[in-house]
């Protein structure tokens, strides 16, 4: 996917519990091949959403979020991995006060077998999250599939549901 993840910003530190719906899309740094074996590459993903649960201890209904990132991954047609963790960036738009954003850091590892992809995400300092997201969303398995097959699958929809086990903190 273009690029890597995106520079960690220093700000003050804050702490998310509950779970997300993001809406996004994932760009690949090279197209994905139709082979046995795993390839090298990259992958980003710039995303909106809504969260509700907590944000540093203050209650949250379908608080608006971007989500910015990015890392190293291996894949082909049927399998990616992460190879290292993943970076990304949850920001609250107006946080828990007006006006004032609250950006959360996170390192994310993942498995995509065919369109289902399975997450392990950590807040930098603490805390872990699960999710589950698919690429089946604005696009279908035929077209997917008829890309990947062609060596032209760089760029698709995707849609991430996750849900904290313990709050994520950076």
């Amino acid at each position: 996917m273009l690029g890597t993840a995106p520079a960690q910003a220093a700000h003050r530190s804050h702490s998310f519990e509950g779970g997300c719906a993001i809406h996004g899309v994932t760009k690949l740094g090279t197209p994905l091949q139709n082979t046995t074996d795993l390839l090298p590459n990259t992958y980003s993903y710039d995303a909106t959403g809504t969260c509700t649960g907590t944000i540093d201890g203050k209650a949250v209904l379908n608080a608006p979020v971007t989500v910015v990132g990015g890392g190293p991954c291996l894949g082909n047609c049927a399998l990616s991995k992460t190879t290292d963790p993943g970076h990304a960036t949850i920001d609250f738009v107006n946080g828990p006060g007006k006006g004032d954003d609250a950006p959360i850091d996170v390192t994310i590892n993942f498995v995509v077998v065919m369109t289902e992809t399975q997450f392990q995400i950590e807040g930098t300092k603490s805390g872990e999250a699960t999710g589950h997201g698919t690429f089946l969303t604005g696009s279908s398995f035929a077209d997917l599939l008829s890309e990947c097959n062609a060596g032209t699958l760089q760029e698709a929809p995707f849609d991430l549901w996750m849900a904290t086990a313990t709050p994520l903190t950076s």
